[in-house]
């Protein structure tokens, strides 16, 4: 059997060798929970029988790690995979250990041997490191180790790691983490011993040795490691190289999967979708394609002759290249037949021939097939058609994939076919492809020892170091280079060989300070001749992730080697402890890459990625010629000019993309030269097809892929044949139609195979009908009489309605009248009738009230269903009183006149509401009828009516017919009026606040807030702006001193800091030796005295002379001053200028006395152009001529010098179009004008807040708005201040106990808080609750909310009609409408509260438990009286005897056990026979609380509301005695002891 195969351009290249290098074959242990990842825990090393698996907690760190001990002593794991070499690394914790030798080992075991990896036996005294604080702090004796080991010439197919632990004593642990097992063989090796495909020992399926090397049978012809030989690569991230060996190649993924079960299931559409079938019009069949159970699988097919099917896809397009995959069935397929797979008129194939001869009805062939190609377009469409010959031939496919692919391998975008714009994570972006680093290590787990160890050369202090015995550790897992216990103190050292042309090398790596190290680190790049960079210290902060509680915290390196063209690379990396202790802190170093920036291709000499200063040999720039392109070999990394792949190209840019075709015979699609339409490929030639074809492979006529649609031809056996109901006269290309084949195509109207003219059609053309009076080719354009032309289709219709009954009419009756017996000419039954029999009813709309009687349909009154336009209403009964009555509307009670339902006219005082059809009363018309007090209109003037009920002032609490008999707390009653009392402490009404004493200078006065003195503009007690001659301080004003302004306390103000010049920190002030010192004027001295400070004689009488001066004589008239002084006016006066600051009389002196420099005659000066100056920091300038530069607080002049050449004009233009379109304060973004946020100038209608900086947490967000518990002071073009207040909160306390049906719930607030607007409580709180249940709740308020300041305090009171378990009350309060006095809104809006399961007794339980009290207090009342009988005739025993029965029942509700509320009703009947009236007539409570100093013992408070049995029974005796007291009184003895341990109160009673 042949198969013809045309080899297909691809897109792919492979130049891609494979080495059995070391693998990582599994990780184990690495995260911070620990999970077992198949490993295998056993009781004992000898005994197989599996325990559970055992992990243990770091208590210094998140850790957690795998523990061995004597009850679980083994792990182990099986690995089924080929291996000539096998690595293992692993950490181990020794923790804790005996006197006697305890044994740990690591082994491996195949089926030859066991060897072992690591073996220690230890005792006590072996465990020096002393580490425990690592993990955990009390562990006494421990030791931490990284263990690594490499087994060679394995030649082992599986193996297993075994890890067991021996242990001398119980308490003795070993813990496990961080266990990387790596292995490696040649992919089509079963066994080896070495890398090279020519180390096997034995291969796969038994084959035998060809060429020096194992290879794969056909049928399963690829090859991958750990798998060997297979049929096909793995669909994702995975594809052949020209070894049939399968490769990691990240470009190609899954797309589709179609027809991959075994049943195709069923569809109300094609079930072949998203194909589309495509007919052989020369063979037609009707089927839906699918092919049942051939050995238990379903395929599509079978397909016979030119049968094929088309699959259009849409993809996006980054997608390059595709890999599709099909299985194809080939029933008794003939060598001359064939199946053409056809993309954009080229023949795409790949045939791997699986299996022959299955026996499914018949033999039948198995093939598989795999094309990969390019794409021309996002919308590649792919046409699967058959050319067999034979009936008994036919095809069928199932389970088809296409995978999609892109540009380059490690590329993640493409520009085009070839170049790549963007690389994945390890490989970088150098002309458009990708390349590798130089270095690239430490990112991730998967790093093998020789890796690791090829990362340094040397490293310095190593008795200092390397605790663990390795130079890495695994930290946040990863590997990284040093580590807890390995790196404290030394330097690493490496010498990169770079061996390619380059000009500059980036260095990047993460320097992880652990358990807080507070070492410094140094490096050192380039030459070993060079400086050490640092020291960079420990920024601190972080988060602990292993090792002692101290944080781990990274810092990130850059580092960029300009000009740097040596080839040997040093790299030292240092870090310097302040003393060095391997347990106090660690260095780390991961994520450790290095870039080299390579010259152009050709260069050996460069100064930049594009400046070349020496050529190779031969290359005077990096460009190839015209017909060829620029290569580079990632394996070599090096650089060629390749001829263009394509023959028909002329220019090229890569291997597939053309980019200008040899000649205008080609057109180019996709970066292909491809034939055009009509035209194929001969050589470098594009020669025309027969004229019959569309498209073709040759030049004959059965060479044709499509044929021309238009010419009625279709493709048989690569001809273009005449479609059935054509044929082919020889001359024209057109197929012409053959009449009375009784086939009908486009150019016929019918074809009946005959020429009977009368039949309807004739000559393949259709006749008119009978009643056409006029017809041209089959359409008729005039009718008979009593017929009209429906112009639409060009038929005749009968007229209906002319009294003239022709065929197709049953009737004619001249109207269109409906239910008349006769509707457009059919007859026809009268109305609600559902089924019709010639004008008969014989069955009626019953569904909708209408019931046949006879032969019409009538409607039945009281059946419940409302008869439309016969009924009113339809209750179903006959009750005259429920609105409706025999079927018509009746009106309510107050109605005059009623119709049809509806008053139309109510009783006076009385109005319709339409909603429940009732009269209501009407507030408000001056009656009062029913239920009303009052009216609205009639007392509006003195506002005492609302609702038609009288009402008082909300400030009323007991209101009397519109009189006020009692006041809240706050107000006073005055003619029945509520006034309110300013001074009493209480804030109500139109009080902002309230304070006992009334002072202009407190933050209250006349109950409102005051700023006091200075303050020009205030807010709620808050100062916004001051009068002139203060400052704004804590929004308080303070005198401004030395603005020569004197306001409030200031005696004068004369504008400087000069002592002793009549005015001083604004106090009148005279010289030191005045006398009489009046206003800042001296009238009467001291007697002179001339003294020289310098030659004074110490014996001699001294004065004292002003300060800084040097010689003064007796009236402190100065003559000398001191250094740094000079002498104006018999003064000192600091020298300005000299570049010396007096403090206290200097702001400032820089030198000279320039202007607008920020210091002028030594004090503080803004720069020119300032308009508002705070020292010597600008806060506005002159916005014409100035701009203000935030951080400097300087005023910048605006540029307008265009000839000034160092000005960067694109950048002025943009500033100048910026601020055109924009204005000044904002940003052109993307075309969007959008505010500067962080400018320190607040614009209102942008921002709520605008404080000079970019930074939260301060009040005013990154974003302009202010933060939750700020208040800002904002004027608009200014600086914001904020301050931090905090917001009011509600809280939410049970006040009741839990099981009563009756929960009482208290609401109130942390602050004093307010309305924003006048709103009742009950509009703005909402109480919910999360569960459905029925319940009452009601609202009253203690102190109610207002407009201004209180503290509101609120009680809920919610009843439950039914049983809840825990039910949950959810308070809602609307936002933005209680504010405190700062208007802030509530922090939070929403609290939820949960309650105590109710008892609710069900209504009879009600009703019976009331019966049995009521019985019950019968019976005490009867018992009493009879006692009483008793006691009179003389019978004291039966009293007695009665009282102590009595008061032995009133002692259960003592009982520490909380009764149920209807058992504690019951049992306080009992106490009627108790004292308590007695005791609180003579106030025996208020005594006992007075002798205890105010309160009674475990007396709840009324702050805490807590409740428990247990406090209410520990009171003093005489508390609980109450009700005992009458026992007291039987004996003298009892009587006499009860006396005398009330009076010393110390014996306390627990019941």
């Amino acid at each position: 059997m042949f198969f013809k195969q045309k080899e297909c351009f691809l897109l792919l290249i492979f130049c891609l060798q494979v080495f059995a290098t070391l693998r990582l074959l599994d990780l184990s242990f690495t995260d911070n929970n620990i999970q077992n990842n198949n490993q295998i825990m056993a009781r004992t090393c000898t005994n197989a029988v599996q325990v559970s698996f055992q992990t243990k907690n770091c208590n210094q760190n998140p850790l957690n790690y795998v523990q061995l001990t004597r009850n679980q002593e083994y792990i182990s794991k099986s690995f089924q995979c080929r291996s000539f070499q096998v690595q293992i690394v692993l950490d181990v914790f020794f923790i804790e250990a005996d006197l006697s030798n305890s044994k740990f080992k690591v082994s491996l075991q195949n089926s030859a041997n066991e060897q072992v990896i690591y073996s220690r036996i230890y005792k006590r005294d072996d465990l020096t490191q002393n580490s425990g604080m690592i993990c955990n702090n009390f562990f006494d004796d421990f030791e931490f180790l990284t263990i690594s080991s490499t087994i060679n010439n394995l030649d082992a197919k599986d193996f297993v790691i075994n890890i067991c632990f021996d242990p001398d004593d119980p308490d003795m642990e070993i813990g496990i983490r961080n266990m990387l097992i790596y292995d490696s063989c040649y992919p089509t090796c079963l066994t080896c011993n070495g890398p090279s495909k020519t180390d096997y020992l034995t291969c796969f399926d038994n084959q035998s040795v060809q060429s020096g090397q194992c290879l794969c049978i056909s049928e399963q012809q690829y090859s991958e490691t750990d798998i060997g030989c297979r049929q096909e690569c793995d669909r994702d991230y995975s594809i052949a190289n020209q070894d049939k060996i399968c490769v990691q190649d990240n470009r190609i993924k899954s797309k589709f999967t179609l027809f991959d079960n075994s049943v195709i299931p069923l569809s109300n559409q094609d079930r072949y979708q998203p194909f589309i079938f495509l007919a052989d019009i020369f063979h037609p069949k009707n089927t839906d394609l699918i092919y049942e159970n051939c050995n238990g699988i379903s395929f599509i097919g079978k397909f016979q002759f030119s049968e094929g099917m088309l699959y259009q896809m849409d993809l996006q397009n980054s997608v390059k290249f595709l890999r599709i995959r099909l299985t194809f069935y080939l029933f008794d397929f003939q060598e001359s037949s064939k199946i053409e797979i056809i993309y954009d008129n080229q023949i795409y194939s790949r045939i791997i021939k699986l299996q022959q001869n299955d026996i499914c009805e018949t033999s039948f062939t198995l093939l598989r097939i795999e094309i990969i190609y390019s794409l021309f377009n996002s919308y590649p469409a792919i046409k699967i058609q058959g050319q067999l010959q034979e009936v008994s031939e036919s095809w069928g496919f199932r389970n088809v994939t296409v995978d999609t692919g892109f540009c380059q391998m490690n590329c993640v975008t493409c520009l085009d076919n070839s170049k790549c714009s963007s690389c994945e994570i390890g490989y970088q972006l150098y002309r458009n492809q990708c390349v590798q680093y130089l270095v690239k290590g430490f990112y991730n787990l998967n790093m093998t020892l020789e890796e690791i160890s090829s990362y340094y050369d040397t490293f310095s202090t190593l008795s200092q170091n390397f605790a663990t015995q390795q130079k890495f550790s695994f930290l946040n897992n990863k590997i990284v280079l040093g580590g807890l216990l390995v790196w404290n103190d030394g330097s690493f050292t490496k010498t990169w060989i770079i061996q390619k042309p380059h000009y500059a090398v980036s260095i990047y790596f993460n320097l992880t300070y652990g358990d807080g190290y507070t070492g410094s680190f140094y490096y050192k790049v380039g030459s070993p001749t060079n400086g050490y960079q640092g020291p960079y210290n420990n920024p601190g902060g972080g988060q602990n992730l292993i090792g002692r509680l101290s944080l781990e915290n990274t810092r990130f390196f850059q580092i960029h080697l300009d000009n740097f063209q040596n080839n040997n690379l040093f790299i030292e990396l240092k870090c310097q402890a302040i003393s060095a202790n391997i347990k106090q802190g660690f260095c780390a170093i991961s994520d450790y890459f290095i870039i080299v920036h390579y010259c152009p291709p050709f260069c050996q000499d460069c100064i930049s990625s594009s400046i070349c200063t020496t050529w190779q040999s031969g290359y005077t720039s990096s460009s190839c010629q015209s017909n060829q392109y620029l290569n580079f070999d990632q394996q070599t990394e090096t650089y060629s000019c390749n001829n263009c792949v394509q023959s028909s190209c002329s220019i090229c840019i890569s291997a597939d993309e053309c980019v200008q075709c040899f000649s205008d015979q080609f057109q180019l699609t996709n970066g292909i030269c491809l034939c055009k339409p009509f035209t194929y490929l001969l050589g470098n030639t594009c020669i025309q097809c027969n004229r019959y074809c569309e498209s073709c492979f040759g030049a004959t006529s059965l060479n044709c892929l499509s044929c021309i649609k238009e010419f009625h031809r279709s493709i048989q056996q690569n001809q273009c044949l005449c479609n059935p109901g054509y044929y082919d006269d020889g001359i024209n290309l057109i197929c012409l139609p053959k009449c009375g084949d009784q086939i009908i195509v486009e150019e016929e109207d019918c074809d009946d195979g005959n020429n009977d003219p009368f039949d309807g059609c004739y000559q393949c053309q259709f006749i008119c009908q009978e009643e056409c009076k006029v017809c041209l080719y089959g359409k008729c354009y005039s009718c008979k009489d009593n017929y009209y032309l429906v112009e639409a289709i060009n038929k005749c219709k009968p007229i209906c309605g002319d009294l003239i009954m022709i065929i197709n009419e049953q009737c004619d009756d001249s109207n269109n009248h409906v239910f008349d017996g006769c509707h457009h000419c059919k007859l026809q039954c009268y109305a609600h009738c559902l089924k019709c029999n010639q004008g008969i009813c014989e069955k009626c709309d019953e569904q909708n009230g209408w019931y046949l009687t006879g032969v019409n349909c009538e409607f039945i009154c009281g059946d419940g269903i409302l008869a439309e336009r016969q009924e009113q209403c339809d209750d179903s009964n006959l009750n005259p009183f429920d609105l409706c009555y025999l079927c018509e509307q009746e009106c309510s009670q107050h109605c005059i006149f009623c119709q049809i339902g509806y008053c139309l006219e109510c009783e006076i005082g009385f109005q319709y509401v339409d909603e429940n059809r009732q009269c209501i009363q009407i507030c408000g018309d001056n009656l009062i009828v029913e239920n009303e007090q009052c009216e609205d209109h009639m007392l509006q003037f003195f506002q005492i009516c609302e609702n038609c009920q009288f009402k008082c002032n909300h400030n009323c609490n007991m209101c009397n017919f519109g009189k006020c008999q009692q006041c809240k707390v706050g107000y006073t009653l005055i003619n029945n009026e509520c006034i309110e009392i300013c001074g009493d402490g209480y804030v109500v009404g139109t009080e902002v606040c309230d304070k006992l004493i009334q002072n202009i200078n407190s933050d209250c006065y006349n109950c409102n807030h005051n700023c006091r003195s200075g303050c020009l503009v205030c807010n709620y007690g808050i100062c916004q702006i001051c009068k002139v001659g203060y400052f704004l301080e804590q929004f308080q004003c303070k005198p401004s001193c030395g603005d020569q302004l004197i306001v409030d306390l200031e005696q004068c103000d004369d504008g400087n800091l000069i002592p002793y010049d009549g005015c001083h920190n604004c106090n009148y002030s005279c010289e030191i030796n005045c006398k009489v010192c009046l206003f800042g004027q001296c009238t009467e001295m001291d007697e002179p005295n001339i003294i020289d400070i310098d030659n004074e004689d110490p014996n001699s009488i001294t004065f004292d002379c002003i300060p800084d001066c040097k010689i003064c004589n007796q009236n402190n008239i100065c003559l000398d001053c001191g250094q740094h002084f000079q002498l104006i006016n018999s003064k000192c006066v600091p020298i300005c200028g000299d570049g010396i600051i007096i403090e206290g009389l200097e702001e400032c002196d820089d030198g000279n006395n320039l202007p607008d420099d920020g210091c002028f005659e030594c004090q503080f000066q803004c720069s020119d152009g300032c308009v508002e100056c705070q020292k010597n920091s600008c806060k506005k300038c002159d916005k014409e001529q100035f701009i203000l530069d935030i951080q400097t607080g300087k005023c910048l002049e605006k540029n307008y010098d265009q000839n000034n050449n160092d000005t960067d004009y694109s950048i002025s233009e943009f500033q100048y179009y910026t601020n055109f379109r924009c204005g000044e304060n904002q940003l052109l973004i993307d075309n969007v004008c959008v505010n500067q946020c962080g400018n320190g100038i607040l614009v209102n209608h942008y921002e709520e807040c605008d404080d000079g900086n970019s930074l939260g947490g301060d009040g005013c967000s990154s974003f302009c708005n202010i933060e939750n518990s700020y208040k800002c002071i904002n004027r608009d073009g200014s600086l914001s201040l904020c301050s931090f207040i905090k917001a009011p909160e509600f809280i939410l306390n049970i006040l009741s106990d839990k099981m009563n049906s009756t929960q009482i719930v208290e609401l109130t607030f942390t602050q004093q808080v307010k309305l924003y607007s006048e709103l009742m409580f009950e509009e703005i709180a909402f109480f919910t609750f999360t569960s459905k249940t029925q319940y009452l709740l009601s609202v009253s308020y203690i102190q109610n909310i207002s407009i201004h300041l209180s503290y509101p305090k609120y009680q809920i009171l919610i009843e439950f009609i039914e049983p809840l378990v825990d039910p949950i009350l959810q308070v809602d309060i609307a936002k933005s409408i209680i504010q405190n006095s700062y208007e802030q809104d509530l922090q939070d809006h929403q609290k939820m509260i949960v309650l105590g399961t109710p008892f609710v007794l069900p209504e009879t339980a009600k009703k019976q438990l009331t019966s049995i009290v009521q019985i019950n207090d019968v019976m005490l009342y009867s018992m009493a009286s009879v006692s009483g009988l008793a006691l009179l005739t003389g019978n004291a025993i039966m009293f007695f005897n009665l009282l102590d029965l009595l008061q032995s029942l009133s002692y259960i509700k003592y009982m520490q056990y909380q009764f149920p509320p209807h058992v504690t009703e019951f049992l306080n009947t009992y106490t009627k026979v108790s004292l308590q009236p007695i005791m609180n007539y003579f106030q025996v409570d208020q005594l006992l609380a007075k002798l205890n100093g105010g309160t009674l013992p475990y007396q709840i408070s009324n702050k805490s509301q807590k409740k428990t049995p247990v406090n209410s029974l520990n009171q003093i005796y005489l508390i609980n005695a109450k009700n005992k007291v009458q026992t007291k009184f039987q004996n003298p003895k009892t009587y006499t002891f009860f006396l005398r341990e009330d009076l010393e109160k110390v014996l306390k009673v627990k019941i």
